[in-house]
């Protein structure tokens, strides 16, 4: 049986540590986790400013490292859950899992139909030496495992002549690209744990057995935590929720592969029995990693979404150029089977912001800090699926590459096109955001993956990121004192449209601008774990959003350029 010793909830920007959770799991021996990680003290001192140079932005991660008095999900550890595993055949990791836990597998159900699938084969790529994860912290592992590239080449002129061929290579975050097959974790047979154990029968010496049926006599318990909730954001938790723990497979960094732990929500408002993406079903991701701290490795859990799709970027070789791409699936490695179709969103500091759902009380017809309102499983009041404009939020959301930058997304024409202010949607000319038009999408995919961009005039003059892609650019109207993208679905309009503050700076990011307190939109940059700083737009005065930089897709030195998305 599952016990809890003192089990409670440290929080630090939007991230959780559970304390005190001991449980038998059956599985394999524990980590010596106090030993420290080879090969890594010595350098430690300038680990935190490589991982800003290779902006990946571990903000919100390191914080929490930096924390006194914590304990992680210890009864997790038996797992060796940051074994590294070889993601070219990790559909075979879970069944060597299956014999030691008898977990139940479930498939989560697809909520997108937007999208291509992208099959690679066994293609090889650089790996790493890492073989156990959870002895590093995230910024070691950003410096000695390399996020996962795979080279690629997109016709862009004629079709037919590779002459004017881009050649590029896709980059997917670190820890964020999951399959989709999730399986609860069950309490042991009994400790330590015995041969017979998920055999089906109860024998002696077992508490229960992992191989009888959940809900059955003789059942072992699936593994639960318990997790005071601030629903209702008043800084205050005011309900505990109790959350079952699933396992799955998560693509860590080169190619290796890894098991996040996700929660379940099975008490409380968010609690809903139909594992679809972007939805409640899964509300924290977890992973392990060192904590210099304590000495040793430790579960760091941060709440969002499971989202459909793998999202990323395409690099244009030779050059810091990235541009977001999003597949349905991607195959790759020994076999068929192995596919990556899921990834993870945070809803705070990151892309989590854009399927989050506006509270009724709370809509204000712009976005907000940790909320934009435009899930792909939901629609417009008029009807209109809300897919192309999650789709085209992430274009602009992920395009973005500095951070402080505040910034306003706008989907409804109401200045442009005589539509109504609409509290329910995102309206133009938002205050604060009225004299700098930045980029637009429709949302669509071009060549199967890289999703629409259009830029402003200024992007023409000097910036090589727009013209290696030859990206166009589209004309903004100017209604009033406002400057906007036209939105609709003409020739010289688009779906979604991005403002910079007005008091946003060529060269440097902003301060946010004054007006009623409010959180706001966030253009997050990109990707990997800690994108839980990509979207940082701090409770500020002002409408809007700021970014924050993230991607280990791109090269150092763009932390030198200037502000304005890439350029």
């Amino acid at each position: 049986m599952l016990t809890l010793h003192g089990g409670r909830v440290v929080r630090a920007l939007g991230w959780i540590v559970i304390a005190g959770l001991t449980a038998s799991l059956g599985c394999s021996a524990g980590l010596e986790d106090d030993a420290a990680p080879v090969g890594v003290a010595a350098r430690a001192a300038t680990n935190a400013a490589n991982s800003m140079n290779a902006m990946n932005a571990m903000n919100a991660m390191n914080a929490m490292n930096a924390m006194n008095a914590m304990n992680a999900m210890n009864a997790m550890n038996a797992m060796n859950a940051m074994n590294a595993m070889n993601a070219m055949n990790a559909m075979n990791a879970m069944n060597a899992m299956n014999a030691m836990n008898a977990m139940n597998a479930m498939n989560t159900t697809n909520s997108v139909t937007t999208g291509t699938p992208l099959a690679v084969g066994a293609l090889r790529i650089p790996s790493t030496t890492l073989t156990d994860l959870g002895r590093y912290t995230l910024a070691q592992t950003e410096l000695l495992c390399p996020a996962t590239r795979l080279p690629h080449t997109f016709d862009q002129g004629t079709p037919g002549d590779p002459s004017d061929d881009i050649a590029a290579h896709l980059t997917f975050p670190r820890w964020l690209v999951l399959k989709q097959q999730f399986e609860r974790v069950r309490v042991a047979c009994a400790t330590p744990v015995p041969g017979t154990c998920g055999n089906g029968v109860v024998d002696g010496g077992e508490q229960c057995d992992t191989g009888i049926e959940l809900g059955e006599p003789g059942a072992c318990e699936t593994v639960t935590v318990a997790i005071d909730e601030d629903l209702d954001g008043n800084g205050t938790p005011e309900t505990s929720v109790t959350y079952e723990v699933f396992s799955g497979i998560g693509l860590a960094c080169a190619d290796r592969a890894y098991r996040p732990f996700l929660l379940h929500p099975t008490t409380g408002p968010e609690a809903t029995s139909s594992p679809e993406t972007f939805n409640t079903f899964f509300r924290y991701l977890c992973l392990q990693s060192w904590d210099e701290a304590q000495g040793k490795a430790v579960y760091r859990c941060g709440k969002g979404l499971l989202a459909a799709g793998v999202s990323g970027y395409a690099v244009k070789d030779g050059t810091l150029s990235a541009r977001p791409i999003y597949v349905s699936s991607l195959t790759w490695g020994d076999g068929a089977g192995n596919v990556w179709d899921r990834h993870w969103q945070f809803r705070e500091h990151h892309i989590g912001s854009i399927p989050e759902p506006i509270a009724a009380g709370q809509q204000i017809g712009y976005a907000l800090d940790a909320a934009w309102g435009l899930n792909p499983r939901d629609t417009h009041p008029g009807g209109a699926s809300k897919e192309p404009d999650y789709l085209a939020a992430l274009a602009l959301k992920t395009a973005t590459n500095r951070t402080g930058v505040t910034v306003s997304p706008y989907n409804r024409a109401n200045a442009t096109g005589g539509l109504s202010f609409d509290a329910r949607e995102l309206n133009q000319c938002e205050p604060g955001y009225h004299s700098v038009p930045d980029l637009a999408s429709t949302g669509a995919l071009e060549q199967g993956m890289l999703l629409n961009l259009s830029v402003a005039g200024w992007y023409q003059d000097g910036c090589t990121w727009a013209r290696d892609w030859g990206l166009p650019t589209l004309p903004t109207q100017q209604v009033g004192s406002c400057q906007v993208f036209d939105i609709g679905g003409g020739a010289l309009q688009t779906r979604m449209g991005l403002n910079l503050g007005d008091a946003t700076p060529a060269a440097a990011p902003a301060s946010p601008p004054a007006s009623p307190a409010r959180a706001a939109a966030s253009a997050a940059s990109r990707w990997d774990i800690s994108t839980a700083a990509r979207s940082r737009a701090t409770r500020r005065c002002g409408a809007g959003a700021t970014t924050n930089t993230a991607s280990s897709a791109v090269a150092r030195s763009t932390w030198a350029a200037p502000w304005r998305s890439r350029c």
